[in-house]
């Protein structure tokens, strides 16, 4: 959609990202650019069989340039103007592939230990450290991570069906599970 190398890495690798959500809207327009295409061919072939005048409809882009500034409104109207997607923005500008991956493997290990860990309560010592690991995580990869973003996020996580999805493909119900533990650090 027209974003640049170092934008789609720090989309990608920011915790908020939705691959379903994101494969979807880049589908809509990958289809949309195959239909101007496939227009195009159509008008090409009825230009060489001399049946029709050359038109110039099909070359319109405005309904693929219209899509594109949606999405990318999207994005940045939710969190464009805040100084967490700024320092975010320029954190993630800068970190290689092996940072990523290292980025990542952290994630990808608080989460799996939350999972071992769902069972107890949010209040629980074991499970607090690890939500304490979680904002720490953003923190240091992302952005600095006040109480009330933390707050905000666990209740993302958990309204935004798209942050619930990619949450919960560790276990079932680890989104609801971060937002208690979520809830019970932001009170201390």
């Amino acid at each position: 959609m027209d974003f640049s190398l170092n934008d789609i890495k720090g989309m990608i690798k920011n915790p908020d990202f939705r691959r379903d959500i994101t494969m979807k809207k880049h589908r809509e327009m990958l289809l949309l650019k195959k239909n101007r295409l496939e227009s195009l061919i159509c008008l090409i072939d009825k230009t060489l069989n001399k049946n029709n005048k050359l038109s110039f409809k099909e070359f319109d882009m405005s309904e693929i340039n219209d899509l594109k500034i949606k999405y990318k409104k999207e994005v940045e109207e939710k969190w464009g103007d805040t100084p967490a997607y700024k320092e975010s923005k320029e954190k993630t500008s800068k970190y290689s592939k092996d940072d990523w991956d290292k980025i990542m493997k952290e994630a990808d290990s608080i989460y799996k230990s939350l999972v071992l860990n769902i069972k107890k309560s949010p209040k629980d010592i074991e499970v607090q450290e690890l939500i304490h690991q979680w904002k720490n995580h953003i923190s240091k990869y992302y952005y600095h991570c006040t109480d009330e973003i933390f707050y905000g996020l666990g209740q993302m996580y958990i309204s935004d069906e798209r942050f619930r999805k990619n949450i919960d493909q560790y276990d079932k119900g680890l989104a609801q599970f971060m937002f208690e533990g979520i809830k019970e650090y932001c009170k201390r």
